[in-house]
């Protein structure tokens, strides 16, 4: 079986239901750069040296470490797959390690934006105004907010939340809930109550009364920054990072955050969020330090 026809195979996987549409196109990006580097073997025939070979082409063609390492984490699960299917007799690729990556710098929507954004929101819709304070509140990501469902939305219940279906198993197949405070809540029944009549049961719907698209909220969120004149970068998921390390700076522990983020483990959230500069430190330092201020004797 030629290295094509192994890609093929292995989409045909992801087109059973186990990956979202930006999943297979990432995995079929990954395979297209490999296919173009061997120049398209026999699967049984790649070698770890030749996808060294393919790891090191990556790197030295000016391609992000971020895009390295997610087309070499993609090549990894593909071949794994492929040998636990049985197409393979030996997985060439598990020993082939994925590069350092350096310190992520958290990309959060600053406060002064966030205020910006929900006053220029709050003037052009009800439905835009509800957006902006779900993300804030929630750390939603992007394709769990434009899944949301009418019948997953209990704004009633007490504590008032959603179930959203977020990335997981390879594509939105992972649920969890989301909680909102009462900012959020007004926003919402304000939305629902002035929401266009539609077939569809999605929570937030675009200009042809359709559910509103990843790509949709994206041209909203950077509408209303110009709008609103934001200073920094705003963009979807800056929402996640900035409502993460917004919850940090209040006290909320590590753990807590990482379960209210959906995160598979506390490492994630502290590898991407809990980053503090020495001031933030010292800051935090002094309010919890465990010495008594005066001796107790």
């Amino acid at each position: 079986m030629l290295l094509s026809k192994a890609q093929w195979v292995h989409d045909l996987r992801l087109a059973g239901g186990v990956g979202a549409d930006s999943t297979r196109a990432w995995y079929a990006s990954a395979f297209r750069s490999l296919i173009e580097q061997l120049s398209d073997p026999p699967l049984d025939q790649i070698t770890l040296e030749q996808l060294r070979h393919w790891r090191a082409a990556l790197m030295s063609n000016g391609r992000s470490p971020w895009t390295v390492d997610g087309y070499i984490r993609a090549i990894k699960i593909a071949f794994r797959w492929l040998a636990d299917e049985g197409y393979l007799d030996q997985d060439p690729a598990e020993r082939l390690k994925r590069p350092r990556l350096p310190d992520p710098d958290p990309k959060a929507v600053s406060k002064e934006d966030l205020q910006l954004l929900l006053a220029a929101a709050r003037i052009t819709s009800a439905r835009n105004y509800a957006i902006i304070c779900v993300l804030a509140d929630t750390g939603v990501r992007a394709g769990g907010l434009v899944g949301m469902k009418l019948g997953n939305l209990h704004l009633d219940r007490d504590p008032p939340s959603a179930v959203v279906w977020e990335k997981g198993g390879g594509g939105y197949g992972k649920a969890r809930r989301v909680f909102f405070s009462p900012r959020t809540v007004e926003a919402l029944e304000l939305h629902l109550a002035t929401r266009p009549k539609s077939r569809s049961d999605a929570v937030f719907l675009g200009r042809t009364r359709r559910p509103l698209t990843v790509s949709g909220l994206r041209q909203v969120i950077k509408t209303l920054a110009e709008r609103a004149g934001c200073k920094g970068n705003v963009t979807t998921h800056g929402f996640r990072h900035g409502a993460a390390i917004g919850m940090l700076e209040n006290g909320l522990d590590l753990g807590t955050v990482s379960r209210l983020l959906g995160h598979s483990g506390i490492a994630v959230t502290h590898k991407f969020y809990a980053r503090w500069s020495d001031d933030q430190l010292a800051d935090r330092h002094r309010d919890h330090s465990w010495l008594p201020d005066e001796d107790s004797a």
